[in-house]
């Protein structure tokens, strides 16, 4: 009775299994073609896309991250319009939502640099702007180097933040000629903020200097403006621009709220935005818009040395 009982268990587990299997490979299937569906559904304005259907819903909710690359793969060097677009909503939404391994993230980021890094795709990468160095594996860094030599790309904000965030250092001569060509002139001046800010990130110790320097001449002016100059010296992620940010924080009128018309901001919650995304160990909320201000400086004044967040 019992060996008839074992049987039965091992054979229902064999069914389970294969079925489990079979029921993957048809999931992949399906969702290749509601991808399908919806190319073939968006693809007859350019630069409009509508992905609220059923499809898209069932790729999101039920896709994993090999999945979607699978998916995804033929259409990559598809010219259906707005065929990569389609895809790059998805794998976006793998890498922030379903990657769990380092592996996945670089396999969709190298997804992503090989196939958006374009003047026409580039505006739908800017996720990667959200990664660190680690997330970019060696062909990953060889298509954002790339960049130098696509001059039709190349002069873009996007651009400067890439090859700072990927440590590309072979950029770092270009980036200095770069900025000497900046000028009200030809309308380039305010450039030099997001290339000083990328060749601070790669230890460019001038360009920690210029961007601090900077950051100190406009902090005071109407309406505490010049905090969201911060966000640049937050992107490098140096301790001399920590410090910068700091000292002027703890100056800071917290309360003060800056109105023109029916629009203002709280100066205080820019700036703690800033300075919370380049620390590694502060323990409590860092989004900017829920930022306790004065919790915030109690915590820095007790910290004695600041950590900064990986780059």
């Amino acid at each position: 009775m019992i060996r008839i009982l074992i049987v039965i268990v091992l054979a229902a587990f064999d069914f389970i299994n294969g079925y489990g299997q079979e029921k993957i490979a048809v999931r992949t299937e399906v969702l290749a073609t509601d991808l399908k569906k919806l190319i073939e559904l968006n693809s007859h304005t350019p630069n409009l896309i509508n992905l609220s259907g059923k499809e898209s819903i069932n790729i999101s909710d039920n896709a994993s991250v090999m999945q979607v690359i699978e998916i995804t793969g033929p259409y990559m060097n598809d010219e259906t319009l707005n065929a990569k677009s389609v895809c790059v909503y998805f794998l976006n939404e793998v890498l922030i939502k379903k990657a769990e391994t380092q592996k996945q993230r670089e396999q969709v980021v190298e997804i992503l640099c090989r196939n958006y890094l374009n003047e026409k795709q580039l505006y739908n990468v800017g996720i990667l702007l959200m990664l660190k160095e680690k997330d970019f594996n060696s062909a990953a860094k060889k298509y954002i180097a790339g960049l130098i030599d696509s001059p039709r790309v190349f002069y873009n904000a996007t651009c400067y933040k890439l090859l700072g965030l990927a440590q590309i250092k072979k950029s770092i001569p270009v980036l200095w000629k770069l900025i000497s060509e900046c000028s009200e002139e030809n309308g380039t001046e305010y450039n030099k903020l997001d290339i000083w800010a990328s060749l601070a990130r790669m230890n460019e110790k001038k360009a920690v200097i210029m961007l601090c320097k900077y950051y100190d001449s406009v902090k005071n002016v109407k309406g505490y403006a010049g905090v969201f100059i911060a966000k640049h010296l937050a992107f490098s992620m140096n301790d001399l621009t920590l410090d910068c940010l700091v000292k002027n924080y703890k100056k800071m009128d917290l309360k003060y709220v800056y109105r023109d018309g029916d629009s203002g901001y709280t100066p205080s919650q820019v700036l703690g935005g800033a300075i919370t995304a380049m620390l590694k160990d502060y323990p409590y909320k860092k989004e900017e818009y829920n930022i306790d201000t004065q919790l915030l400086l109690d915590w820095l004044n007790q910290t004695k040395h600041y950590e900064l967040a990986e780059k």
